[in-house]
């Protein structure tokens, strides 16, 4: 199965971030000739960054957002990496978001589109932000 990639690069400005990136994924998908390929796969080149599919509302991210922040607080005495971390970032709380959430979601290419649901959009979720730089590698699979 031959393959082409692309990449996507995004600056997040909050620690915690949701980024409806489906129309540069869909635009990258158009510009690289992709329409011939039966698959897409997306992966974050990040620890702490996450890709989901799910339904793009405002309150819906909000919610999603205060969610994940009652789930794993970011100032708890208790987390080890946070008193060695290499780069002084106290972000383990990042890495264990990072463990329930993918870092790569792969997408069926049907007539030349992507193919989501009605209400589905592509997300980067930033758990460790801000950062100048999170890089998405997108893999294109033609049978």
């Amino acid at each position: 199965m031959p393959a082409r990639y692309a990449e996507l690069v995004f600056e997040t400005t909050e620690p915690l971030q949701i980024i409806d990136i489906s129309t540069q994924v869909q635009w990258v998908f158009q510009e690289s000739n992709g329409g011939d390929c039966d698959l897409l796969h997306l992966a974050s080149l990040h620890t702490t960054c996450a890709l989901i599919i799910n339904e793009r509302c405002e309150h819906l991210q909000k919610d999603m957002l205060d969610f994940l922040q009652r789930l794993t607080p970011p100032q708890v005495s208790e987390y080890r990496h946070d008193k060695i971390a290499i780069d002084g970032r106290p972000n383990t709380h990042s890495h264990l978001l990072g463990m329930l959430l993918p870092s790569s979601q792969t997408l069926v290419i049907k007539k030349r589109e992507i193919q989501l649901g009605i209400w589905q959009s592509i997300f980067l979720v930033e758990l460790d932000g801000p950062r100048k730089e999170r890089k998405i590698q997108l893999s294109f699979f033609q049978n």
